[in-house]
């Protein structure tokens, strides 16, 4: 039986694991856990930066952790952030087996740092390997997601977290903008993926995080494969990114701003359109009014909306969307990401694709 007084210490999930840390700042199942100070200016752009997310008292968030500086970081700042942010938190770390001892020495960390916390812990191993000319970077990332929503369900979280830095907006950017991407893609890394993915450290620099985690006394260890040059992201990273922030010292922060000021330049979704849940309903009278090339603009950035990013559509898509407007009522487009667009009576209607559904 634990007291009242007990009680209000803590904020307890399923289960009775403690998520929250005391109002004095030190975390109440492990003494040695040393919280940053509430005007620490790295918690306080955190602070800042989780609330322009969607996450609400008592939401689940499961952490991905892969042991590195970053996310232990993140996890510094959120264990840091009680008892203001009530919120229950978890750890799953993927296992991509490519490293042979040294990933094992990473999920052990991992399990090591959650039951220190006593913080909820999974870890998957990937099922798959890297099909012929895809990429291991490309494979890793889709195995990753894949893995992490399937824990998410499983057990129940509202949210994944990734620990995705500033710094990793900026080289996202400069291969994008060498790629020749249009103005959608400078906004690089979305703050929120299909509203369920959330990127609480987006605003801060990936020393930042480090830093954070040696404060807090949370260990971490560093993956050998980001020093190697045969993956291109690296080599942004360790030759040109060096040399910009000589030149430019501001250069990080720059390229994040661009990105923001790309993302506040489109609306979430457009206002001929209306929303009832996961689907967009667009009115053919509306519609009319707009020429080919505004309606196929009004389409991409409604899935958008609803999809959280454009990831597997092309052109080709949004065409097809476009042709509804003239066809038959129950013409129907299947699309990448489990959506679909249908042509109704008065409207082309963008939705996910019903369970069972058969086309």
């Amino acid at each position: 039986m634990v007291d009242k007084e007990k009680r209000n210490l803590y904020h307890s999930s399923e289960g009775g694991v403690a998520q929250v840390v005391r109002a004095n700042g030190s975390y109440p199942l492990c003494p040695g856990f040393k919280s940053l100070h509430r005007h620490h200016p790295s918690l306080s752009k955190f602070r800042k930066w989780m609330k322009t997310l969607p996450v609400n008292k008592g939401d689940k968030i499961l952490l991905a952790y892969s042991g590195g500086g970053d996310s232990a970081g993140m996890l510094s700042l959120f264990l840091s952030s009680y008892p203001g942010l009530k919120v229950e938190l978890g750890l799953c770390h993927i296992n991509h087996k490519l490293r042979g001892k040294e990933s094992d020495r990473d999920e052990n960390l991992c399990k090591k740092i959650a039951q220190k916390f006593n913080i909820p812990f999974f870890s998957f191993k990937t099922e798959t390997t890297p099909q012929k000319g895809e990429s291991i970077e490309e494979w890793a990332r889709k195995e990753r997601y894949r893995l992490l929503e399937r824990c998410r369900i499983l057990n129940k979280y509202d949210f994944i977290a990734t620990a995705h830095t500033m710094d990793d907006q900026a080289e996202t950017l400069i291969l994008r903008i060498a790629r020749g991407t249009g103005f959608d893609g400078l906004k690089g890394i979305s703050r929120v993926l299909d509203r369920k993915i959330i990127r609480p450290c987006l605003n801060l620099r990936s020393f930042e995080l480090k830093a954070v985690a040696e404060e807090c006394g949370i260990e971490f260890v560093e993956d050998s494969s980001n020093r190697e040059d045969k993956f291109l992201r690296n080599r942004v990273r360790r030759n040109v990114m060096p040399i910009l922030e000589k030149e430019f010292p501001s250069f990080v922060e720059g390229l994040f701003n661009l990105s923001l000021i790309a993302d506040e330049s489109e609306e979430n979704y457009p206002s001929i359109a209306k929303r009832d849940g996961n689907s967009l309903y667009y009115p053919l009278r509306c519609l009319a009014l707009l020429s080919r090339k505004e309606a196929i603009e009004t389409f991409r950035t409604g899935v958008k909306a609803i999809n959280g990013d454009l990831r597997g559509f092309s052109k080709r898509h949004f065409e097809e969307i476009a042709n509804l407007i003239t066809s038959g009522k129950g013409a129907f487009v299947p699309l990448p990401g489990g959506l679909c667009a249908e042509r109704e009576d008065t409207s082309v209607c963008i939705m996910r694709k019903r369970i069972g559904a058969v086309r």
